[in-house]
C-alpha cells in the first residue's frame, strides 16, 4: 500500500509540475524514481535506527563529519533516495478526497486506510487476558491542526488523541480510534466501543476505563448492555443516584446502589471517589499503604483496588513508544501520526516476539530487539548484505575450511573457546552474549564453532545467527 501509494503520488505531482513548467533541473522530483517494495523495508530500518541514535538534522546520519559521522545509514540507502522517499511518502488516493464542505469529509482521509490496517492487525495477533485497559494517548505534535489538544496529565502536552485499547499486563495495543475533533469525539468514543463488543466482552473480558468514558452516551452505549466494564465516574452525570452523590461520608466509609447488574458505589479517601462496575460488590479488602510512620494497613473497596492495578496498560505502551520517538519538527500531522502508529507497531511486535518465542531472560529490551529488526529490514535491501558482520577471511562462504582442535597454550591443555555462532544467536535473541564453549575452531578463518551443527552454519549461511 505505501509502495503503491507513494508512487502514484509522486507520479502525479511531477506531471503537474511539468504541466506548469515549474519542473527543475535539480529538484527531488525530477530525480524521482519509482520505489520498490525492498527500498521500503531500508527506509524503515533506517528510521529505526534515527529512533535509536537522534541527531539534530537528518543529513547528519550520512555526514562523513567524524564527530557526528555513523555507517548504517550510508549502507543502506543513499541520503537523496532516503529524503526524497520521505518526501514523496503517501498513504492514499488524493483523487479521493471528499471536500471539507461535503457531509462525507474525513479529517482523517491522509491516514485513514493505514490506521484501519493497522487496527485490525494488532487485534488479530494478540489473544489478551480477561482484564483489559481504555484510556486516552497521545501522539506528540505542536503544528496548527483544529484538533491538536492538550492533555495536562501526559509528559508531552500537546499533540493528537487517541482512544486506545490495549493489555494492561504487557502494554500491547490492542485497537485505537484518532480522534477528529469534539464534533466527531462521540463517533469515534462508539466506534471503539463497537468493536469492543464485538471483540472482547461478549468473549468474558472487563475493561477498566476512564471517567470520561462514563458519558450520557457511552452509559446509554455500553452500561444498558450488561458488559464487563469498571469505570471511575464524574459527579455531574445523569442519570446516576443524586441522593448517594449528595451523601456526605466520613474518611474510609462507602455507600453503593445497584440497578441489575449495575453497580454504582461512592468512598471516601482524601476526596470522593465514584465508581461504576458490572462485575464487582461493594467487598472491602485490606491494602498495605506507605504513610509517615512506615507501611500502614488499611481498607478499600475491592472495586478500587482492581481499577488502580488494571488502569495504567495504555500508560504502559506509551511509556515503551515515548522512549525511541521518530521526532522531526518539519513534519505534517498525519506523517507525526504515521511514525507515531509506526513504533506502535514496533512495540506490539516487540510483545509478541517475546510471547511467541517464550522468551525466559528478562534481560531483552526493546532497544536490542529494535536494532535486530533494523537489521533484519535492511537485509531486504540489495545494497545491504556487505554491511553484515562477515569474518576477518573474505572468503568465508567461498573458500575451503577445516575443523581442528584448538591448539594447547602453555596453560591450558586442552583449551576451550566461545562458540561464534552460539553466541551470536543468543546475542540478538536475549541481548546477552552466550557462553557455550567449544573445543574445536575452524583453521583458516581462527573462529571457534560448535563441530556439529555450527561448523556448517556459519560457512554456508550470510546471517548465520538466525
Amino acid at each position: 500500500m505505501i509502495k503503491k501509494e507513494t508512487n502514484r503520488y509522486a507520479y502525479t505531482t511531477i506531471q503537474k509540475l511539468k504541466r506548469a513548467n515549474k519542473l527543475k533541473l535539480n529538484s527531488v522530483w525530477n530525480k524521482w524514481l519509482p520505489v520498490k517494495e525492498c527500498e521500503i523495508y531500508s527506509f524503515f530500518a533506517v528510521i529505526l535506527h534515527m529512533c535509536l541514535i537522534p541527531k539534530p538534522q537528518l543529513k547528519d546520519f550520512w555526514s562523513q563529519n567524524t564527530v557526528v559521522q555513523s555507517s548504517f545509514a550510508p549502507k543502506v540507502m543513499p541520503r537523496d533516495r532516503f529524503l526524497s522517499i520521505l518526501s514523496m511518502l503517501h498513504l492514499v488516493d488524493n483523487s479521493k478526497y471528499v471536500p471539507r464542505e461535503n457531509i462525507n469529509h474525513d479529517r482523517l482521509f491522509k491516514i485513514r486506510p493505514f490506521s484501519d490496517f493497522l487496527s485490525k492487525q494488532c487485534s488479530k495477533f494478540y489473544k489478551p487476558a480477561q482484564n483489559l485497559t481504555v484510556d486516552e494517548g497521545i501522539c506528540p505534535f505542536r503544528g496548527r491542526i483544529s484538533f491538536r489538544v492538550y492533555m495536562k496529565n501526559k509528559p508531552q502536552k500537546y499533540g493528537m488523541k487517541l482512544y486506545i485499547l490495549s493489555d494492561p499486563e504487557t502494554g500491547y495495543t490492542l485497537n485505537f480510534e484518532i480522534y477528529s475533533g469534539k464534533e466527531q469525539q462521540d463517533n469515534s468514543i462508539c466506534a471503539l466501543y463497537d468493536r469492543l463488543l464485538r471483540d472482547y466482552y461478549y468473549k468474558g473480558h472487563t475493561i477498566y476505563m476512564d471517567r470520561f468514558y462514563t458519558s450520557p452516551l457511552v452509559l446509554k452505549h455500553l452500561w444498558n448492555k450488561q458488559t464487563n466494564a469498571v469505570g471511575t465516574v464524574m459527579s455531574n452525570r445523569k442519570n446516576l443516584p443524586k441522593d448517594l452523590i449528595k451523601q456526605k461520608l466520613l474518611k474510609g466509609e462507602i455507600t453503593f446502589a445497584r440497578c441489575g447488574p449495575q453497580m454504582f458505589l461512592k468512598w471516601r479517601d482524601t476526596r470522593d471517589v465514584l465508581v461504576m462496575s458490572t462485575v464487582h460488590n461493594a467487598d472491602l479488602a485490606p491494602v498495605t499503604v506507605r504513610s509517615k510512620v512506615g507501611p500502614l494497613e488499611k481498607f478499600k473497596p475491592q472495586v478500587i483496588i482492581d481499577y488502580n492495578k488494571y488502569k495504567t496498560g495504555v500508560d504502559h505502551g506509551d511509556q515503551m513508544i515515548a522512549y525511541y520517538p521518530f521526532n522531526r519538527k518539519t513534519m505534517k500531522w498525519w506523517k507525526k501520526m504515521f511514525f507515531y502508529l509506526f513504533m506502535v507497531s514496533t512495540v506490539n511486535s516487540f510483545i509478541l516476539h517475546k510471547k511467541t518465542k517464550n522468551v525466559k531472560n528478562e534481560n531483552l529490551r526493546l532497544r536490542n530487539f529494535m536494532i535486530n529488526l533494523a537489521s533484519q529490514l535492511a537485509n531486504q535491501s540489495d545494497s545491504y548484505p556487505r554491511f553484515n558482520e562477515v569474518s576477518s577471511s573474505e572468503n568465508r562462504l567461498k573458500g575451503r575450511h577445516f575443523i581442528s582442535k584448538i591448539p594447547p597454550t602453555l596453560s591450558k591443555a586442552h583449551p576451550r573457546r566461545v562458540c561464534k555462532v552460539c553466541a551470536e544467536k543468543a546475542k540478538r535473541s536475549t541481548g546477552n552474549r552466550g557462553r557455550k564453549e567449544t573445543s574445536y575452531y575452524c583453521r583458516s578463518c581462527n573462529i571457534p564453532l560448535c563441530v556439529d551443527e555450527c561448523f556448517e552454519i556459519y560457512h554456508t549461511k550470510q546471517n548465520y545467527w538466525m
